[in-house]
């Protein structure tokens, strides 16, 4: 023990203080930690170099859920809307509906902000499995940046990153 813990004890004791260490009354606790695999994420319109951050879009994608313990997989799809541009954006809403590989499903709704078309999304499990959890999605996106100059603009890009149900009990 320090001497200044020491100290402060004994003054305690003198004043006749006590003291106790407490923990919360609550504790997050990971309920599964998956790794998000082979992800899309599809954009409508394009967007492009020129149109900055503030095109409005809608999204939809898919792809998979690995190493969520106990042998257990997923796949999954979504779609959204967001107010983004190649560089970055703002509002993304999604909806995702994930099929876990012991036959159950759970839809989850997240939100969030982009920088550079990574992102980080909080949200809740509306229904099925793991309903009422919160859940984390960090993202990475994948793509060549030289499609935000095609006439097309960037219209798809790979994603990549986790997704976490996390109960606060």
């Amino acid at each position: 023990m320090g001497r200044l813990t020491a100290l402060l004890l004994a003054l305690g004791a003198v004043l006749g203080l006590t003291a106790s260490i407490t923990t919360p009354a609550y504790a997050d606790t990971t309920v599964r930690l998956c790794v998000i695999s082979n992800g899309t994420v599809n954009i409508n319109p394009g967007v492009h170099l020129s149109d900055g951050d503030s095109v409005n879009v809608a999204l939809n994608g898919s792809g998979n859920l690995t190493g969520c313990g106990s042998g257990l997989t997923g796949t999954f799809t979504f779609t959204g809307t967001a107010t983004m541009g190649c560089t970055g954006g703002s509002a993304v809403d999604l909806t995702w509906t994930v099929n876990w590989s012991n036959g159950k499903t759970s839809t989850v709704t997240t939100s969030g902000v982009q920088v550079a078309l990574n992102g980080t999304y909080f949200g809740k499990t509306t229904s099925g499995d793991l309903a009422g959890t919160n859940v984390v999605s960090v993202q990475i996106a994948n793509f060549d940046f030289a499609r935000c100059s095609y006439r097309a603009g960037l219209t798809q890009v790979n994603l990549s990153g986790n997704l976490e149900f996390v109960q606060v009990a």
